[in-house]
């Protein structure tokens, strides 16, 4: 303090300090801070030490990494003597240097066999049995060391993002069985919120590290055990994957990675794997450097699980009508041959969106697809959806129901739908409720005539109605009526003629049977009828059991060897016949389409041609009548007189018509006279 009363500043003295730290003197001497008592400084709380530990022991087992810098830090050191650098800027290019080494590809093992073979299931224990001593409450650091661990002891080049040619539990299904087991125990081990938040842990870190160029085999298993053993860990976020998928499309190769570590749940849980594919990958189908990948992956869900019965939770109206757009819309994003591989599986997606099963009611898919009908809907997508409406309205009363409030506001759409039921009403009358179909276009009537003329698509519709209420009122000719009736009234005439004379005999309908000879004729037959089937019956009960255990006796082994080389021969047809079929797969739809694309045109000129014929043929006939008429008038003339000479000249002797009656009946008797010895001869030889 100044004599003045007031405070003043003191400047410290930098050149003392500055001089004994230049001097590198020791603190000392008679100072009252130098003699005061020492304080220790506590040593600095250890960090986790488990990543570390694994990185020094990783480090001790690549020397061979070390020895390839040593030449790089020759060089650096003759740069950094020739041009003194400060440490921290060495210590950056030491890391450039590092950092330029991984970037180069060089990896330990050349594949990952290869590193999985070198893999201890001991120093991985030892790994999370150290983590969990110093981190006891927090199971996430377990994890999490676990993969960082495993991916670094995995240090071999990723080839391929999908592993296409692979297993679908590659790599997983290579890991060694102890190393899996202390997997398996440590994360089962934890709450399934940590799991969780693993799974999503190993994705952001796959992806890190592919952006690196460093390997991700560890981090891609973790991946795998976790949809695999847990699949419902793939849809536990599901905004959060939406939303990384969506920042790495312009990455091919991350984007797949993350779309196979994601679709690893279907392979045991086919609801799950439809979930994941229908609201994270259908999303991405149009984009071309995934879209083959995404359609694979839905291939393999149905090629995998024959039984769907128990994933119809999985499809609604929000994910149906996306992939309707894809199979039906031309012109798509997709490629032909992808389009074509989506519709072979769209069947299946019907089924569990519409089927009989399915867990949504098909009304509640009709106002969407009614107000997709539209008459510049292209003509596939339209078939479609006219079946589909169809469908509802057959399976769901309450269609009918959605249709009439939809009407005044979908005029366009009514009128394609009831023009398609007019045009195939042969088929739609068949399934089609009949009277709700009456009830629906009368109320239809009622309000186009409400309508205002100038409403667009009002005439459509008024003809459509009309058309349909006339063939709903026109009644088909009922067949089975009238053989009931005619049946019916025969039996009454026959029972009240015997009603009337007392017996059958003495009726009149036995009269007439015997007048016409019927009656004879009918128990002549019933007689032999009777006769025969007895004695093959009582011949089939004593011979058949006979000369079926000796036919069987030989032929057993004969036939079981048939048997057998006929699936050999099957199984060889399947196998060698396999590329035949592929590539009739590949080149019978290219030629449907030629077909189609040229069937009209050839149609077109066929009936260009019938009418050419048509028009010519009335022509000559024009031309020809009034001569066709003489001739015929001539004719018709002459064939009276032609009959009486034929008569006397050439049907006389052999040929008149008592001598061809004659040896009709000879030849009758002839043929009668011989099977009747034989059929003796051959009695008295199976009596004998």
């Amino acid at each position: 303090m100044a004599s003045t009363g007031k405070w003043e500043t003191v400047a410290p003295k930098k050149n003392k300090k500055s001089t004994s730290k230049s001097n590198g003197k020791k603190p000392g001497g008679t100072g009252t801070v130098e003699r005061g008592p020492v304080i220790e400084h506590a040593k600095p709380i250890e960090t986790a030490q488990t990543i570390w530990s694994s990185v020094a022991e990783l480090e001790a087992d690549e020397e061979h990494k070390e020895n390839r810098q040593i030449q790089a830090n020759k060089d650096h050191a003759k740069t950094s003597n020739a041009s003194p650098k400060s440490p921290k800027k060495a210590g950056a290019d030491k890391k450039k240097q590092q950092g330029k080494d991984k970037k180069a590809g060089k990896r330990e093992f050349k594949t990952v066999e290869d590193a999985m073979k070198k893999l201890d299931a001991n120093v991985l224990k030892t790994v999370v049995q150290d983590t969990k001593l110093k981190f006891p409450d927090n199971p996430q650091f377990w994890l999490n060391d676990l993969a960082s661990v495993l991916n670094l002891k995995l240090d071999a080049p990723d080839l391929d993002p999908t592993f296409y040619q692979q297993p679908s539990d590659y790599p997983l299904s290579i890991l060694p069985k102890p190393v899996y087991s202390v997997l398996s125990s440590t994360v089962t081990s934890c709450p399934l919120q940590v799991q969780n938040i693993f799974f999503e842990h190993c994705l952001y870190m796959m992806v890190k590290e592919m952006t690196n160029g460093t390997p991700t085999y560890g981090y891609r298993i973790c991946i795998q055990f976790l949809a695999q053993s847990r699949p419902e860990v793939t849809t536990a976020n599901i905004p959060k994957f939406a939303d990384l998928l969506k920042t790495t499309v312009n990455r091919p190769n991350v984007c797949l990675s993350i779309i196979w570590g994601l679709s690893q749940s279907g392979s045991k849980d086919l609801a799950t794997g439809l979930t994941v594919w229908l609201q994270l990958l259908l999303p991405h189908l149009g984009t071309k450097s995934l879209s083959s990948y995404i359609i694979g992956i839905l291939e393999n869900l149905f090629k995998n699980h024959k039984k769907t019965k128990a994933s119809h939770n999985s499809i609604g109206p929000h994910e149906f009508f996306p992939v309707l757009d894809f199979v039906f819309t031309p012109n798509t994003a997709l490629a032909q041959s992808l389009q074509q591989r989506l519709q072979a599986v769209y069947p299946k997606i019907k089924d569990l969106a519409l089927g009989p099963s399915a867990s949504k009611t098909p009304c509640q898919y009709f106002p969407s697809l009614l107000a997709r009908a539209t008459p510049n809907c292209p003509p596939a997508l339209k078939t479609e959806i006219m079946e589909l409406l169809v469908n509802c309205l057959t399976s769901d009363p309450q269609s009918f129901s959605n249709w009439r409030q939809m009407y005044t506001k979908h005029l366009l759409q009514s009128g394609v739908l009831m023009r398609y039921m007019l045009d195939n009403w042969d088929k739609v009358s068949r399934v089609l409720p009949v009277k709700f179909v009456q009830e629906t276009v009368l109320a239809f009537s009622i309000t186009n005539e409400e309508m205002a003329a100038h409403t667009p698509g009002r005439e459509e519709c008024r003809s459509a109605c009309k058309e349909l209420l006339l063939k709903m009122k026109k009644p088909k000719f009922p067949w089975g009526r009238l053989i009931f009736t005619i049946l019916l009234l025969v039996v009454a005439i026959l029972g009240l003629d015997i009603y009337t004379h007392g017996t059958f005999q003495a009726s009149t309908s036995h009269r007439v049977l015997k007048d016409s000879g019927l009656l004879a004729v009918s128990q002549q037959a019933w007689v032999k009828i009777s006769f025969y089937s007895r004695k093959g019956t009582d011949w089939a009960r004593e011979w058949v059991p006979y000369y079926y255990s000796m036919v069987a006796e030989v032929l057993d082994p004969y036939i079981k060897l048939l048997w057998q080389n006929m699936y050999d021969f099957g199984m060889w047809i399947a196998e060698v016949s396999a590329p035949l079929r592929a590539w009739l797969d590949k080149k019978v739809p290219v030629v449907l389409e030629w077909i189609d694309a040229k069937v009209p045109v050839v149609v077109a000129s066929i009936t260009q041609v019938t009418s050419k014929v048509n028009i010519a043929a009335q022509e000559y006939w024009s031309v020809l009548k009034p001569h066709a008429m003489v001739v015929w008038t001539a004719m018709m003339d002459n064939v009276q007189a032609m009959g009486s000479w034929l008569e006397k000249n050439v049907f006389t002797g052999k040929l008149s018509p008592e001598a061809m009656q004659a040896s009709m009946v000879m030849v009758w008797e002839y043929v009668w006279t011989s099977s009747t010895a034989a059929k003796q001869w051959i009695v008295e030889k199976l009596n004998a």
